[in-house]
């Protein structure tokens, strides 16, 4: 499984509509990420360019692409970044294998 960061601004509607209802529509977005085969490890409301940040654990590039076409094409989000998050383990093998490459 994959770490991603997703990061998102609603739209003035999607605002609208919550504080209409008194509550966020981040329940619904878990259960999205459940139906793509993921988990939400934590959710956050965010100042900024941003209005909530997930992150999530999703089993590859391919289905987080899959989850952010589907999510952000029912038009509650006005803005969206997804970052692919490396373990450091990850990082230090990329190191590594950059330095066999510049000795080659």
């Amino acid at each position: 499984m994959g770490l991603y960061l997703f990061q998102a601004g609603f739209t003035a509607a999607c605002w609208a509509e919550q504080i209409e209802q008194k509550t966020l529509h981040l329940e619904a977005l878990d259960a999205k990420v459940a139906a793509f085969g993921g988990n939400t490890i934590g959710t956050w409301l965010t100042f900024g360019e941003y209005d909530m940040v997930k992150l999530l654990e999703m089993p590859d590039n391919a289905t987080m692409a899959a989850f952010v076409l589907s999510t952000t094409s029912g038009g509650h989000f006005s803005a969206g970044k997804t970052t692919v998050l490396l373990s450091t383990d990850e990082g230090l093998a990329a190191l590594g294998q950059a330095n066999a490459q510049a000795d080659g």
